[in-house]
């Protein structure tokens, strides 16, 4: 599957301090998708985001006091969720550090039950050692990362025998024609992506990790309206006259990438539930 451009830590890590408030405003101080049962399901972009933070955490199953690694923690507030709900530890690292600064100024952050933390770490090369937490989660995170499979490794060597690892993220539904390939490569040429992978290269990284697959869900239909959303605040962002001419350009540009890849319905979502052996 051609790309030319393999995003680096830093081009994430910059992607996320241009991009991380704009998101935020289109999600609910979430930046990653929201859950719905259905179209006709009126629940509020910020519950919905949240809800998708409730079923990951209720896939960890989570004890109070666990030790808990947030994979692109983001604004934190999903970290800070589930360490206050579950009294759990949680670490949550970015490659971003305007991400860090965001999440450090989350209400709550160093109170409750639960404790949250927040540092600048590579996924690709964790600063933790063999077996530290007791389970841990990437809320699409692992589709930035250039070689998904050796991320996925390293976040397992990073789990106690018998953690679970929960990830939601990006999948192809089938190998791209070339117009999708055109719309696809667009989209992770701008959004810092490699190519995305299928359901069974998912499975075959999680097997090598040395996990076990507990559970495999595809939850497109739940999660499609989130993206509407994001196209929505940027059209509207890209049309105030007060943004440098520059950063308008960008988000007209991201609009018309994201238009066109959602015309082509090749993305999934999935939710996997996997199991240190």
């Amino acid at each position: 599957m051609a790309k030319n451009h393999v995003p680096g830590s830093s081009d994430v890590g910059t992607l996320y301090d241009r991009m991380s408030e704009v998101l935020m405003e289109a999600l609910g101080d979430n930046i990653h998708y929201g859950f719905w049962d259905d179209d006709n399901d009126d629940t509020p972009v910020r519950e919905a985001t949240d809800r998708l933070t409730d079923m990951v955490a209720q896939r960890l199953d989570l004890a109070a006091g666990a030790r808990v690694l947030d994979v692109g923690c983001g604004t934190g507030r999903s970290t800070l969720r589930i360490a206050d709900r579950h009294r759990a530890h949680v670490t949550g690292v970015t490659l971003s550090p305007r991400e860090v600064q965001l999440a450090m100024t989350q209400p709550g952050v160093g109170l409750g039950i639960g404790q949250a933390t927040f540092q600048l770490a590579d996924a690709m090369e964790l600063p933790f050692p063999d077996g530290h937490f007791d389970s841990a989660y990437a809320i699409e995170s692992i589709a930035h990362m250039p070689d998904r499979g050796k991320a996925i490794a390293e976040i397992a060597r990073t789990l106690r025998p018998g953690g679970r690892l929960v990830i939601q993220d990006f999948f192809l539904a089938h190998t791209p024609t070339p117009r999708e390939l055109e719309a696809l490569t667009a989209v992770w040429d701008i959004f810092e992506f490699p190519p995305f992978g299928t359901q069974k290269d998912f499975e075959d990284d999680i097997t090598a990790a040395g996990l076990d697959l507990v559970a495999y869900e595809n939850i497109t239909t739940n999660l499609r309206r989130t993206m509407r959303l994001i196209v929505s605040t940027l059209r509207s962002k890209a049309e105030e006259p007060e943004i440098e001419k520059e950063t308008r350009d960008f988000l007209a540009e991201l609009v018309v990438a994201l238009e066109q890849l959602m015309a082509t319905g090749i993305i999934r979502h999935s939710l996997i539930t996997a199991r240190r052996r």
